[in-house]
C-alpha cells in the first residue's frame, strides 16, 4: 500500500501546478488559499471526526498542538500563498522544479535546527541546486525585486520543508487523518482575513477557475496530503522526500496536455542542474549520515519547542 499512497500523492501534487495556473487567473493568493482549505478541511473533517468523536478529536498534547499549528501556518497557508503568487508568472513545470528544492532546504534546516554541520559536498550540492533554480527562474517568470515570481516559489519550498519535518514528529502519535484535518482547520482560521476578497472574487470568477480551486482542495489537498501522511507512517522522511523528484516530469506532461505549455531549453537545463544539486546533497557518504537523514531520524523522536528553534533528539535514531 505504501507504493499506492506515494503514487496517488505524486499524480495529485503534479496536477496541482496545472490547476493553480488556471485558478490564479481569477483568484488572489489569499482568496485561493481560503477557498482551497475550506474544501480540504470540510472533506477531511467529515471523514476523520466520526472515527474519534468530537471531544477526542481535539485531545492532543500541547506540544503536538504547537506542531500542528506550525504545520498549518508553514506548510498550508504560507506555502500556498507564496506558490499561488509565484505561479501568476511562472509556468507549471518551472514551479514544480523550484518546489523540488525541498531536500536542499531540508539539509539547511538540519544545520540550523539540529546544529548538524553540512560537509563540503553537501554545501556544493546546495550551491549547485540554487544555481539551477536561478536558471529556471531567469528563463521562466524571472527573479523580480521583492517577493515575486521564482523567488516566491523558492520560499514556498522552504516552508514545505518545515512542514515535512514537523509532520514526521506528529503523525505517529496523532495519526495521519487527524493531523491532516487539524492542519487544515488551522489553515482555515489563519486565512479567514481573506474572506472579504474571496466573496468578491467568487462572484466574478469563471467556472474553470472556481472548479480548479475546488479540485485543488479535493485532490491535491485532501486526498494528496492524506496519502502523503499515510506514507509518512511507513517511510523515513529522507526516503519519502526522494519521490518528489518525479513531480516535475509529471507536471510537465500535464501542463503540455492541458495548458499547452512547452518547457524551454533554458528551463529544462535549469531543472537538470537543480536535480543534480539535490542528488549531491543526498549522495551517500558511507557511514556518515546525510543532513536530511539526520532531520528525519532526530525529528521522529523529538520535542520541538518554539517552532523549530530547539530540537531534542529522540533515543531511537536511525
Amino acid at each position: 500500500m505504501t507504493a499506492v499512497y506515494i503514487g496517488v500523492t505524486l499524480v495529485a501534487w503534479a496536477s496541482a501546478f496545472v490547476a493553480i495556473r488556471i485558478a490564479v487567473q481569477d483568484f488572489s493568493p489569499g482568496g485561493f488559499v481560503l477557498l482551497r482549505f475550506l474544501v480540504c478541511a470540510t472533506l477531511v473533517s467529515l471523514a476523520v471526526v466520526p472515527r474519534y468523536g468530537l471531544r477526542r478529536f481535539f485531545q492532543i498534547s500541547r506540544g503536538d498542538l504547537a506542531r500542528v499549528v506550525l504545520m498549518g501556518i508553514s506548510g498550508a497557508v504560507l506555502y500556498n500563498l507564496l506558490l499561488a503568487h509565484g505561479q501568476k508568472t511562472v509556468s507549471a513545470f518551472g514551479a514544480s522544479l523550484l518546489i523540488n528544492t525541498v531536500p536542499i532546504w531540508t539539509a539547511i534546516l538540519a544545520g540550523l535546527a539540529l546544529r548538524e554541520r553540512l560537509d563540503r559536498l553537501a554545501w556544493i550540492g546546495v550551491f549547485v541546486g540554487f544555481v539551477g533554480a536561478l536558471l529556471v527562474g531567469s528563463n521562466d517568470g524571472g527573479f523580480t525585486f521583492g517577493i515575486g515570481g521564482a523567488l516566491s516559489i523558492l520560499l514556498a519550498a522552504g516552508f514545505q520543508a518545515i512542514y515535512f519535518v514537523t509532520l514526521r514528529s506528529v503523525v505517529g502519535r496523532v495519526g495521519a487523518g487527524r493531523s491532516t484535518a487539524l492542519t487544515f482547520l488551522v489553515a482555515v482560521l489563519v486565512s479567514l482575513p481573506f474572506a472579504g476578497s474571496l466573496a468578491e472574487e467568487l462572484a466574478a470568477a469563471s467556472l474553470a477557475s472556481t472548479g480548479a480551486v475546488i479540485y485543488i482542495g479535493l485532490v491535491p489537498g485532501a486526498i494528496g496530503v492524506w496519502t502523503w501522511a499515510r506514507a509518512a507512517e511507513r517511510l523515513p522522511a529522507s526516503r519519502q522526500v526522494i519521490f518528489l523528484y518525479f513531480v516535475p516530469p509529471l507536471a510537465a506532461l500535464m501542463a503540455w496536455g492541458v495548458l499547452g505549455e512547452t518547457p524551454t531549453l533554458g528551463i529544462a537545463l535549469g531543472g537538470a542542474v537543480t536535480v543534480a544539486g539535490v542528488a549531491i546533497v543526498n549522495w551517500p557518504r558511507g557511514r556518515q549520515r546525510r543532513p536530511e537523514r539526520v532531520v528525519a531520524s532526530a525529528v521522529s523522536g523529538s520535542r520541538l519547542q518554539d517552532g523549530l528553534g530547539t530540537v531534542e533528539a529522540g533515543a531511537n535514531r536511525r
